[in-house]
């Protein structure tokens, strides 16, 4: 998990929790999907998002709190979903 601690930063840093799991699926050779699972002091929340890395877009799939009695929708962190972008991508472009 090394290889991805940049993205336990970026999750602490702009959504302020601490990242408890991930996952990543390749839906194309050019589409990413990302889930990432993060905790505060009291909440457990979900953060997925579709990366195109062709087109440099990503789509905003959903961000959520899920408790025993309901579940609450949460906004778009667009600043979150470009960092992690740039951590996937921009970093590896640069350096292949």
């Amino acid at each position: 998990m090394e290889k991805y601690a940049g993205i336990s930063e970026i999750t602490e840093k702009y959504l302020q929790g601490k990242l408890c799991k991930m996952s990543m699926e390749y839906n194309t050779p050019d589409e990413l999907q990302l889930s990432v699972v993060y905790e505060d002091n009291d909440y457990w929340y979900d953060y997925d998002m579709a990366i195109d890395r062709k087109s440099e877009k990503v789509s905003f799939l959903r961000h959520r709190s899920e408790g025993i009695l309901k579940q609450v929708d949460l906004a778009r962190e667009q600043a979150f979903e470009k960092a992690i972008f740039n951590y996937l991508f921009r970093n590896t472009l640069q350096t292949a």
